[in-house]
């Protein structure tokens, strides 16, 4: 294999993490919506999820570029 395939393979690979990430974070904000009654618990977790998939993805870029 060419590194460019490499290239294209890795590439394929941290998008199917991202999707992961975003998904499991859309059903960590539907369980909030659905679950916490108290409206500032509810955007408390809710930035925390959106600060951790943020974090996830942001992992998954650094490896993809070699950073770290």
């Amino acid at each position: 294999m060419s590194p460019s395939s490499y290239w294209g393979l890795a590439w394929q690979f941290t998008l199917i993490h991202v999707l992961i990430i975003l998904v499991v974070g859309a059903i960590l904000f539907w369980i909030i919506h659905k679950f916490v009654w108290d409206l500032r618990l509810a955007i408390l977790l809710k930035i925390l999820v959106v600060l951790l998939c943020i974090a996830a993805i942001l992992e998954r870029l650094y490896l993809l570029f070699g950073v770290g």
